[in-house]
């Protein structure tokens, strides 16, 4: 599937993600979302083989070829601890690293004979202490720029209280280690704040860092600046605010997209009718939803899972968005609020409906029972002109916040 990343030159050393193999489904759609928004850097998939397990496999060497800066990865052991099984893989692909790839060097330290090496590296903000033994530094030697790799980073457990290993993801996380200490730009999400807005699912934080993305609040009472800075890694999230925009609020949002911001917003049935400003906000690019206290119920057993309010989506196939998704009986949406689409703001806007409910969907409005299907996903982008550069600003709307 082609989602319409793209390339960058070697000189623009911004980050790229990281891939993902083993993930929760809601998870995936979550980073597909992001990587859309954050178009212009490029996505990467980490196939792993099981007749390759132990060796780079070929998207990794392409990042490996195009790398500039050096860079050193170090196993940190005390003694004997390297010989465990465990760390045996692993120290074995940090190997073959080196051995691709000429600016990366590998060494193991033991940390009880060199207890203070870590120490030189590591920012006022880090404790060596909090570092686990068997653990791995990939750290650029030009900029030290470092990133810190755990177990938990190189496999994936069947659950949170499994001790089963359901996949070995440490190709993973050491090219994205790589890409992360070596990039010019870190991805960061801003997450509205001030309005009630829902608290972040702590599995998406724990994956957007996997994929090199941090994730930040930005509270807009008060702000100082004039405007909110526009970069090509940056992205504004708005999850189901409770409380109305002020005008000034709503204005730097405004302003912030029309001069190419990106921004992803989950909607609530729990919302109260009555936000003029945040509606005005999507209006402005065609987008409307309907809420009053309701949700899409789907009648057709074959669209819900044990209840009809966990509906499961009908994904676009050739949706740049989540078209991945499409035909996946694991992705599911709770509690979802049709959305609508009005006449395109301008002719340089474009919309598309990436998620929808099916025809068998009803909505209990406020006189009426309207049937679907429903738009549930929208994605809408516009390009323009800003200061004599052309500018794409990109905004993506979930008509939930809960997925499973």
């Amino acid at each position: 599937m082609d989602l319409g990343y793209k390339a960058l030159s070697r000189k623009q050393k911004n980050l790229r993600y990281g891939g993902y193999s083993a993930v929760a489904t809601v998870i995936v759609a979550a980073v597909l979302v992001v990587v859309t928004l954050l178009a212009e850097l490029l996505n990467f998939t980490v196939d792993l083989s099981a007749n390759r397990l132990y060796t780079p496999g070929d998207t990794t060497r392409k990042v490996l070829d195009e790398l500039e800066d050096e860079v050193d990865i170090y196993g940190l052991f005390s003694t004997g601890t390297e010989k465990y099984n465990y760390n045996v893989q692993t120290i074995q692909l940090a190997e073959q690293y080196a051995n691709v790839c000429k600016k990366i060097e590998y060494e193991t330290v033991d940390t009880l004979k060199n207890p203070d090496f870590i120490k030189q590296y590591l920012a006022a903000s880090d404790s060596a202490n909090l570092i686990d033994d068997g653990s791995f530094m990939v750290l650029n030697k030009t900029t030290g720029k470092y990133r810190i790799l755990g177990l938990q980073d190189f496999y994936d457990y069947l659950d949170s209280e499994s001790t089963g290993v359901d996949a070995f993801t440490a190709e993973e996380a050491f090219t994205s280690a790589i890409q992360y200490v070596t990039s010019e730009h870190t991805p960061i999400v801003y997450q509205l704040t001030g309005h009630g807005e829902k608290t972040v699912d702590s599995t998406f934080l724990s994956y957007m860092v996997t994929t090199n993305t941090d994730f930040e609040s930005l509270n807009l009472m008060g702000y100082a600046e004039k405007e909110i800075p526009v970069t090509n890694y940056t992205m504004i999230m708005i999850d189901a605010p409770m409380v109305d925009l002020s005008d000034a609020e709503y204005a730097l949002l405004l302003n912030y997209m029309e001069r190419g911001g990106r921004m992803l917003v989950f909607l609530s049935y729990e919302m109260p009718d009555e936000l003029p400003n945040f509606r005005k906000l999507l209006g402005r690019f065609g987008v409307g939803y309907s809420a009053a206290g309701n949700y899409v119920r789907d009648l057709n057993v074959a669209q819900y899972v044990g209840n009809d309010a966990v509906i499961i989506p009908l994904a676009e196939e050739d949706s740049e968005v989540i078209g991945a998704l499409a035909g996946d009986p694991f992705f599911t949406m709770l509690y979802a609020v049709p959305l609508e689409l009005t006449e395109s703001p301008s002719a340089y806007t474009e919309q598309e409906v990436f998620l929808s409910s099916s025809s068998s969907a009803v909505f209990a409005a406020k006189e009426e029972l309207r049937q679907g299907p429903f738009p549930l996903g929208v994605y809408v982008s516009e390009s323009r002109t800003v200061a004599g550069q052309a500018k794409t600003c990109r905004l993506i709307v979930f008509g939930n916040t809960q997925f499973v």
